[in-house]
């Protein structure tokens, strides 16, 4: 699986990713109309408060599977847009968390 990460994020959560299996393209300067161009190559996204995953993001991402939220709320992602698509998760922290069987965080302020 294939996951952009387009904004700040530690490095050891990004090894935690790369150690269980997934390709991460860690992209922090990603600007809003990059995003959008470029999603469709990746499976899964994770965002924290900079990035607003929007209508256009998720139809874009013709391949996304996953988008998880590290952080608290949702508000940074049309929820409406993403419950259209029938194969697309959201996922939050304590989520992704448990999915990888991690007992720590992987994200520093």
């Amino acid at each position: 699986m294939k996951i952009l990460i387009p904004e700040k994020f530690s490095q050891a959560g990004i090894d935690v990713l790369e150690a269980a299996g997934y390709t991460v393209d860690f992209k922090p300067q990603t600007t809003p109309e990059e995003l959008v161009e470029i999603i469709g190559g990746y499976d899964g996204l994770i965002v924290r408060s900079a990035t607003t995953v929007t209508r256009e993001v998720i139809e874009a991402g013709e391949n996304l599977k996953v988008i998880g939220r590290a952080g608290v709320g949702v508000d940074n992602i049309d929820r409406d847009a993403a419950l259209l698509v029938n194969s697309l998760r959201l996922l939050f922290l304590d989520q992704l968390l448990e999915k990888l069987y991690l007992q720590q965080p992987f994200i520093s302020y």
